[in-house]
C-alpha cells in the first residue's frame, strides 16, 4: 500500500484523480462499516460475558475486577502523565483544551478498547475540535493507531499476569521482565 501510494503521487493528477476519488469514497464506506460494527459491539460483549459467567460462575467477576483495576490504573497513569506531558511540551494546544476536545474519542476508546474502532471519531475530533487539516489527520492518526499502542502493551502484560494467576502458574522474575 505504501508503494501504491507513492506511485499514485508520481502519476500526473489528471490520471490519478479517479483512483483518488475511488479511494476516498472507499474510505468513507469503511468508516461507516466501522460505525455499524461499533453499534453492534455491546451485544457481542454482553454475549461473551454471559457465556463466561455460564461456564465459570459469578466468582469470575472478582478476579476480573482486579484485572480491570490494574489496567485502568495503568492507562490512567499513561494518559495523565505521558499524554499530558506530550501535549504540554510538544504542541501549541493547551492541556485543558486538548482534553476537552479529545473527550469524545477518549470515551469511544474506553468503551471499545480499540484504537482502530476510535479512528473515525479521533479523525473528526482532530479535524473539527483541534483544527488539524484532513490531509494530516488521515495519515498520522491511521499510522499512529497501528504503530503507537502503549495501551495494548499494558493490556497484554496485565493479561499475562492475570491468566498466570488464574491458573496458579508462578512466573519467575526473568519471565516477568520479559
Amino acid at each position: 500500500s505504501i508503494m501504491f501510494g507513492v506511485a499514485l503521487t508520481l502519476v500526473p493528477e489528471r490520471r490519478s484523480r479517479q483512483v483518488l476519488r475511488l479511494l476516498d469514497k472507499t474510505s468513507k464506506v469503511l468508516v461507516m462499516v466501522m460505525h455499524m460494527v461499533m453499534a453492534l459491539a455491546p451485544i457481542g460483549v454482553a454475549a461473551l460475558i454471559a457465556q463466561t459467567v455460564g461456564v465459570t460462575g459469578y466468582q469470575v467477576f472478582g478476579a476480573l475486577a482486579g484485572y480491570l483495576g490494574v489496567v485502568a490504573l495503568g492507562l490512567t497513569v499513561h494518559a495523565l502523565l505521558l499524554t499530558t506531558l506530550t501535549v504540554r511540551y510538544l504542541t501549541p494546544v493547551g492541556v485543558g483544551a486538548f482534553w476537552r476536545a479529545a473527550w469524545p474519542a477518549e470515551l469511544i476508546a474506553l468503551g471499545t478498547a480499540s484504537s482502530t474502532a476510535t479512528l473515525p471519531v479521533t479523525m473528526t475530533v482532530a479535524e473539527d475540535n483541534l483544527g488539524v487539516p484532513q490531509r494530516i489527520s488521515s495519515f498520522t492518526i491511521a499510522l499512529g493507531s497501528s504503530l503507537n499502542m502503549p495501551g495494548t502493551a499494558l493490556f497484554q502484560g496485565a493479561a499475562l499476569l492475570f491468566v498466570a494467576q488464574a491458573f496458579g502458574v508462578d512466573l519467575p522474575m526473568g519471565a516477568l521482565l520479559t
